[in-house]
């Protein structure tokens, strides 16, 4: 996985992100290709994310539900980032706004999830990928994580 595209870069976290324009892009990225690895892999499965990973490498075209989803997937990874760096960098912000930037992130973060699933699920091809995918989570981990299931 560490030689995996990444979905964002610094420049499309700085556009979406402006507020955070002052964080190192080196961290960033860290955070960024970290959340991709795991906490994206959680919500939309390895088999998903390996098809992505495979159509961006060879230059294939997403069809529509796809590309709906990498929008998605782009959008997540952002807030994402956000909500790690706003809650862990050492930005010069009193704790109240820190703490309303984070939970504006979380929700944001937790609507993207939903919209991932959804998309997933209304496609055919996407949900029979998804359904396919052999990666097990115990109730815990999905509790701790936020996954979903595609139940076939």
């Amino acid at each position: 996985m560490i030689g995996d595209i990444l979905y964002i870069n610094e420049e499309y976290f700085k556009k979406v992100i402006s507020h955070l324009r002052s964080i190192d892009g080196d961290q960033i990225i860290s955070t960024v290709r970290l959340i991709q690895t795991t906490d994206l892999v959680s919500v939309i499965t390895q088999s998903v994310y390996d098809t992505i990973q495979t159509k961006i490498k060879d230059a294939t075209p997403f069809d529509p539900a796809e590309q709906r989803l990498f929008e998605d997937i782009q959008m997540y990874l952002a807030v994402k980032a956000a909500l790690e760096l706003a809650h862990s960098s050492p930005l010069k912000v009193d704790d109240s706004i820190r703490e309303t930037a984070h939970l504006a992130y979380r929700s944001k973060a937790s609507l993207l999830e939903a919209r991932m699933v959804r998309t997933i699920k209304n496609d055919s091809t996407l949900l029979t990928e998804a359904q396919s995918d052999s990666q097990e989570f115990d109730e815990t981990e999905m509790d701790i994580q936020g996954g979903f299931y595609f139940d076939s």
